[in-house]
């Protein structure tokens, strides 16, 4: 009995906001509707649902763009995903893209691929040996000023201990987008410490193949280090490591203060 009592009201709370909706609506494309004979399905007009989908599908294909901006070599787009058996939205992506994309793969269930792809690769890692960077991946770092370089938005100031000039934020790239990159690889670079004792390690991220500073638009920070080597030293002494190790949707990074020994460690997400 209890649950006719609460069917009633659904139903009367549902016709009631049905009506009151159709009242306000002065387009006869955008009404509701009860379905004939099944009392819990509400039939909405095709216009509504493409409306609907047609935002979200502005949204991916200006996601695309942007991608399309930093790498004019994609000729082809792979649809997977549940949402990629909308009709609707995959014939308006072509539509909007076909100036700029020459095929559009979609499987036969592009709903289980991921679920496929992830379910495999957890279970063997290795299947996967090889992958192309999809970003550029660096540090900030701080550079001998370099007027052609740096003048059109490098942070320039003097550096009393070794009385130069120096630009601030500069990106040293360690991986370039689509590189190819084995996994396990060791990438390993030499660097000196600015302040006597410590570095403040900060990594960044980007679609651009050459990025001059961290602070450029489409620059994004991905984590950071503090490597603190206990007490102060010369700048004969201030030399350390970075070794950044490829894994499968990450990076393993490591900092080591040579004269020291010390060292720190964390895990950059790239994906």
């Amino acid at each position: 009995m209890k649950l006719n009592i609460i069917q009633l009201i659904l139903v009367f709370s549902r016709k009631y906001l049905i009506n009151k909706y159709n009242k306000i609506c002065d387009n006869n494309e955008l009404k509701l509707e009860i379905k004939s004979g099944k009392k819990w399905i509400i039939e909405f007009p095709h216009k509504i649902i493409y409306n609907y989908i047609k935002k979200q599908v502005n949204s991916i294909c200006e996601k695309i763009n942007n991608i399309l901006r930093y790498d004019e070599e994609i000729k082809s787009v792979i649809l997977v995903g549940g949402y990629c058996s909308n009709e609707i939205l995959i014939s308006e992506i072509k539509k909007q893209l076909s100036n700029k994309i020459a095929n559009f793969i979609q499987p036969s269930k592009p709903c289980l691929s991921i679920m496929e792809g992830a379910v495999s690769f957890g279970l063997n890692p290795n299947k996967i040996i090889q992958r192309k960077a999809k970003y550029t991946i660096g540090m900030a770092i701080i550079e001998l000023w370099n007027e052609e370089l740096h003048s059109k938005n490098g942070e320039k100031f003097y550096d009393e201990e070794f009385k130069v000039w120096r630009c601030e934020d500069c990106f040293s790239i360690f991986i370039k987008a689509k590189e190819n990159l084995k996994l396990g690889q060791d990438i390993i670079k030499d660097y000196e410490f600015f302040q006597p004792s410590y570095c403040t390690m900060r990594f960044f991220k980007t679609l651009k193949s050459n990025p001059i500073f961290v602070n450029e638009e489409g620059v994004e920070n991905i984590g950071q280090l503090i490597l603190d080597a206990g007490k102060e030293y010369p700048p004969a002494e201030r030399k350390f490591t970075v070794t950044m190790r490829i894994g499968g949707t990450f990076i393993d990074v490591k900092a080591k203060h040579l004269k020291s020994g010390k060292s720190i460690k964390t895990k950059l997400d790239f994906k």
